[in-house]
């Protein structure tokens, strides 16, 4: 939960709007077995590009996404 508000908070701070309804739709946060539920669901649906942009403590975010993430999708 505190990873998908991170998410919303991040791309509506961009855009200076509220995001959490798009976030629930486009993106993949939480814990990396969430996260890997979530691109799998989105690659059984036919989604073949996905672009990762870590939304929280990006060194240590894309470390997971790069260690933990990526190596089994």
């Amino acid at each position: 939960e505190r990873a998908r508000a991170a998410a919303a908070g991040f791309v509506g701070g961009t855009y200076r709007s509220d995001f959490d309804a798009m976030v629930d739709r486009v993106a993949c946060a939480g814990n990396p077995a969430q996260v890997l539920e979530r691109i799998r669901a989105f690659a059984d649906a036919g989604v073949e590009h996905f672009v990762f942009v870590p939304c929280t403590g990006p060194q240590e975010t894309a470390r997971r996404l790069l260690t933990e993430i990526l190596p089994q999708v």
